[in-house]
């Protein structure tokens, strides 16, 4: 009965909602996170965006979160998602791509600063990465469709992976359901401290043991239960990477996002960053908007039917289901 009092008490104090993250047992309690998480993010049905994507290097962890990089590289991006319908594009500038490629051995080219476009509608992808050949001076132009979700496996391709069904897209929610599951790579421990300062706000504190290293997660369940930072360690000495969310708001009443997201990493000095420009979330998209325009002609090859097609300008999602010559440009 004293137990029962001093829930009840605790639950009007801080009310119900902050009471499924506070009161309870570590499994309770991160349980709670991770269904948090989920509903933050998988609530959004449809979302268009328009994002700044920055690589480069920076000398410590402080310099790249100010964003002073060296030998940088940009991109401009852009996601549509509505359902299983999805248009990404990230584009570097052309010339910074041909800058930063480097002949290693027989390899025609090896760069970081690649663009990438895909479109999908769920059961097939058209996937089209430009890479630059530095022995014919020329970018691939070469696209391809696939089965499924086989080309929207990104690398840093947008925040809190919206719109990503696919295993292992959920973050911290997919960490919590292996490690309690014993699911493929689980960690083999997970702690839980609460209430940890972090930027002037109180947030929990998860950590997933592995064999190799660990993964900590610096949860804002207050917002969304989305983590302002994650961290990647490894057993190696100084083999890191550091993950912050920044400039959290509630978009369309909905979500809570946070516009950029910073990773440092450790060897190399790496710095990528993503800053969303804008966002709309559960608005109509009209289906002219899931088209890909390509700077110059390319060959589209479809892996499934062994169907191909020369000197494609634009490519609709329709045309994946019926890609006749009045569908492909």
């Amino acid at each position: 009965m004293y137990a029962f009092l001093l829930l009840a008490l605790s639950t009007a104090l801080i009310g119900d909602d902050d009471a499924r993250f506070q009161a309870g047992s570590d499994h309770e309690v991160l349980q709670a996170l991770a269904q948090g998480y989920t509903a933050n993010r998988e609530g959004v049905e449809r979302c268009r965006a328009s994002f700044v994507y920055r690589e480069g290097r920076a000398p410590d962890l402080e310099t790249a979160r100010q964003g002073k990089l060296s030998d940088p590289a940009e991109a401009k991006g852009a996601y549509l998602f509505d359902g299983s319908r999805k248009k990404y594009e990230r584009l570097f500038d052309r010339e910074q791509t041909i800058s930063h490629t480097s002949t290693e051995g027989e390899h025609p080219g090896t760069c970081e600063f690649v663009s990438v476009q895909f479109l999908t509608d769920g059961t097939s992808t058209l996937s089209y990465t430009p890479f630059y050949n530095t022995h014919t001076r020329a970018f691939d132009t070469h696209a391809r469709i696939m089965d499924a979700d086989n080309g929207c496996d990104l690398s840093f391709g947008f925040t809190l992976d919206l719109g990503t069904k696919a295993q292992n897209a959920n973050g911290f929610a997919d960490q919590l359901d292996r490690a309690w599951n014993h699911g493929p790579r689980g960690a083999k421990a997970v702690r839980l401290k609460r209430n940890v300062p972090y930027d002037g706000r109180k947030v929990h504190l998860a950590t997933f043991e592995f064999d190799g290293g660990e993964v900590s997660y610096w949860v804002d369940y207050q917002r969304g239960c989305v983590p302002l930072r994650i961290l990647y360690r490894t057993a190696k000495e100084g083999d890191y990477d550091d993950e912050y969310h920044e400039q959290m708001s509630l978009v369309g009443g909905k979500l809570w996002f946070p516009a950029r997201r910073v990773r440092y990493s450790l060897p190399g000095r790496r710095v990528r960053i993503l800053e969303v420009d804008k966002i709309q979330i559960n608005t109509p998209i009209a289906d002219a908007e899931f088209q890909l325009s390509f700077v110059e002609p390319v060959g589209v090859y479809n892996v499934v039917t062994r169907d191909s097609y020369k000197n494609v300008r634009s490519f609709p999602l329709s045309a994946l289901v019926d890609p006749g010559p009045a569908q492909v440009h």
